[in-house]
């Protein structure tokens, strides 16, 4: 449903339709696309200087993605967290288990700074 994580994680219960989500949480950098957009029009404007708070980019604090996911589909989806580069392949394995059980699964995995 158009990448509306609740409707997408409440359809893939109601039909069970097992769906592994990625997501590459990038928070350290927020969501640089209107700051890159911006520097190309206005390549000296304030923006240019501004914090990501300051043009309202920032994402803090940090929403809780395979948590959100997780209600939306009534509890029943594997909801993992990988924080460091150790902790992926776990993650991975459990996620693709319960995928392959017929159960979507939402790994959070946390960009490392300056990707």
């Amino acid at each position: 449903m158009f990448s509306v994580p609740s409707s997408v994680y409440w359809i893939s219960k109601r039909y069970s339709i097992p769906i592994l989500t990625i997501v590459l949480n990038n928070n350290e950098s927020g969501w640089n696309a209107p700051r890159n957009s911006y520097n190309l029009v206005h390549p000296t404007g304030l923006a240019t200087t501004a914090t990501n708070d300051e043009i309202n980019i920032a994402f803090n604090p940090t929403p809780d993605y395979a948590g959100i996911a997780k209600a939306a589909g009534c509890g029943d989806i594997f909801a993992g967290r990988a924080s460091t580069t150790a902790e992926l392949p776990t993650v991975l394995e459990a996620a693709i288990a319960s995928v392959k059980a017929g159960k979507a699964a939402v790994v959070d995995c946390i960009v490392a700074p300056g990707c």
